[in-house]
């Protein structure tokens, strides 16, 4: 492979960020969200890859194309060298002085739109949201969740605690979003919730390990969760609430690393847990994730 001279990779990286932000666009996230809520429905949970599902993908990445072949169009971009020069580019700009932080995010963005099973995942929570938003007011700012839903602040934990336990034991009002026997995902109303937008999430889950070892599988954000967790990529303690033999109560901010689709349709790069472990309870074991 011929490496590429400095003025070759230095126009190469110039078009990738033109191209790039053209993809980081406001338009093309609403044509996104636009295509993925038209051709969600054929899509659901079972883990069998439907002929039409590749379909779909391969439809879609032919739009993507014609997107950006419009972007370029009356721009010095020459795509035809783009694509012969990428591979020779991608190779040598290996550092990140080369690769600038725009063109790097580009080429992530363009590999992760030919990846299936993230559009799938995109695809089946574009459906989601469509079935439970269906005429759903405006969520509550963040901030006010509890306030607005059950009466409980971020900092009331042991009004929280009860609360979540109480969602828990509810058998009534629940909407399955998911079901593979293993994995159980369910959503309803929130108590007392002043917008239909407000819920309750809850999932169980089935795993031949240690409860010891699901335990940290859950809970554990220090930088070893990056050895099972692949969209893990780094966690910052913001306060350590309590540390003991009853219980481990702690804040943390979490980076988590979501490609283009996944943020697109609401998954956040970043996020903030209060994670409450209650050891040594006599009758259940329960794991706790308040969102901030």
């Amino acid at each position: 492979m011929q490496l590429l001279s400095s003025t070759e990779a230095g126009q190469t990286r110039a078009w990738l960020e033109t191209i790039g932000s053209s993809l980081q666009s406001a338009e093309f996230a609403a044509w996104n969200l636009e295509w993925l809520a038209a051709h969600c429905d054929a899509f659901d949970e079972a883990e069998e890859n439907k002929l039409e599902y590749t379909q779909a993908h391969e439809r879609y990445q032919v739009e993507v194309e014609k997107h950006i072949n419009a972007a370029v169009a009356g721009t010095d971009v020459d795509m035809s060298k783009l694509l012969e020069r990428l591979p020779a580019f991608l190779k040598q700009t290996t550092d990140a002085a080369q690769m600038s932080p725009a063109s790097a995010e580009c080429v992530e963005t363009l590999t992760s739109l030919t990846e299936f099973n993230e559009f799938k995942a995109a695809m089946i929570m574009t459906k989601r949201d469509k079935a439970s938003s269906s005429g759903a007011g405006a969520p509550a700012a963040g901030g006010e969740l509890f306030e607005a839903t059950a009466a409980h602040s971020l900092r009331d934990m042991e009004g929280c605690l009860e609360f979540a336990a109480a969602m828990d034991a509810a058998t009534d009002g629940w909407t399955t979003l998911s079901d593979k026997g293993w994995f159980r995902l369910e959503k309803r109303p929130a108590p007392g919730a002043t917008n239909k937008g407000d819920a309750v999430t809850r999932y169980r889950m089935e795993l031949d390990l240690p409860l010891d070892d699901v335990a940290v599988m859950l809970t554990d954000y220090s930088g070893r969760r990056a050895l099972w967790d692949d969209t893990f990529k780094s966690s910052t303690l913001v306060q350590q609430h309590a540390h003991n033999e009853q219980r481990d109560d702690r804040t943390v901010t979490v980076q988590m690393k979501f490609h283009y689709l996944m943020r697109l349709v609401g998954v956040p790069s970043e996020m903030s847990l209060r994670i409450v472990v209650l050891h040594d309870t006599p009758d259940k074991y329960f794991f706790f994730f308040f969102f901030l």
